[in-house]
Order: C-alpha cells, then sequence, then structure tokens
C-alpha cells in the first residue's frame, strides 16, 4: 500500500513536514441490508510542507474493507489520495471500526471511524398460533400459517418443528 504524497508547495528546507487529514474525518455508512454492500469515498491530503509516505493502512470491524481507488496510482504534483471504503455485512446490528493510516508523516497515524447498521431478516407468523379444537382419535385436521419476512434481509428458513402434546 505503500503511496507517496507530494507536499502541496515546493518545499524550502524551513517549511513544515508533512501532515495527512481525512475528508470527511470518519465515514458514516447508515442502514445497509444484510448481504449488501455500501461504498463511500475517503480523500486523505497532505496539507504539510514535504512528502508523506503512506506505508499502510489496515481497516478493522467486521464488514468493513477499503482499497486504494484505481486513480491513486498517478497522482502527479497532487498531494492527496482517494481510497474507497465499503461497509458489507453480514450479521444484524450496529457495527464500528477504523481505518489507521500509517505514514511518516508529523501525524504518523490518521485514524478514521467507520460506523454502520444493518437488519437482519424477521419473521413473523399469521396467525400467531393455531388452535385445532376436539378431534377424535385417528381423525386430522389441516389449518395454514403464514410467515412474513418484515426485516430488511432474505430469510432462509432450515427447519420448522412442530411442539405440543399431540404433536409426535
Amino acid at each position: 500500500m505503500l503511496r507517496t504524497l507530494p507536499s502541496p508547495s515546493p518545499s524550502p528546507e524551513w517549511s513544515h513536514p508533512g501532515s495527512l487529514t481525512a475528508s470527511p474525518a470518519s465515514l458514516s455508512f447508515g442502514t445497509v441490508q444484510v448481504g449488501n454492500s455500501k461504498p463511500l469515498q475517503e480523500t486523505v491530503t497532505n496539507s504539510g510542507g514535504s512528502s508523506v509516505t503512506i506505508t499502510q493502512a489496515p481497516v478493522t470491524g467486521a464488514g468493513f474493507s477499503m482499497k486504494r481507488h484505481e486513480r491513486a496510482r498517478d497522482f502527479g504534483a497532487r498531494p492527496e489520495c482517494d481510497f474507497h471504503a465499503t461497509f458489507a455485512p453480514q450479521s444484524g446490528g450496529s457495527a464500528s471500526g477504523n481505518v489507521s493510516i500509517a505514514s511518516n508523516a508529523s501525524n504518523a497515524t490518521l485514524t478514521v471511524p467507520f460506523s454502520g447498521v444493518s437488519h437482519p431478516g424477521s419473521l413473523t407468523a399469521s396467525p400467531a398460533s393455531l388452535s385445532f379444537g376436539t378431534l377424535q382419535v385417528g381423525n386430522s385436521a389441516t389449518q395454514s400459517e403464514t410467515l412474513t419476512n418484515s426485516g430488511g434481509s432474505s430469510v432462509t428458513i432450515s427447519q420448522a418443528n412442530v411442539t405440543g402434546p399431540a404433536s409426535a
């Protein structure tokens, strides 16, 4: 991930060292359905007087990832670098994480916090219960039950169990 960001202006010997800033300062992905993903752009700028080399940018937090934007390979004299962060939740709930951008800047580690929320599928039954009343031994009765997914993501039903004294 080695990337050198030039200084925004020629750097005389008396200039101040390179310093990295992030825009935006934090990334909020909002709500993303489980199984989907949402990318956001992060721009890292060298606002100091000398070049800065980014040596690594590890990401923490379940469901978060980040990669350098394709155009970041050749910035010429541009003192900035674009990254794409992605939130791809695999389970429901609130998520947080960050990227810690390590460099030789005066602020050696620039941390950008991430946050996002995901909603798993949620099943509701209609009717809420079934009543078969009184049946003679050897007879049977049939009733229908409808399950509705009211959550934000697909649901796979892997098993359905029947309970009660005559469920065997």
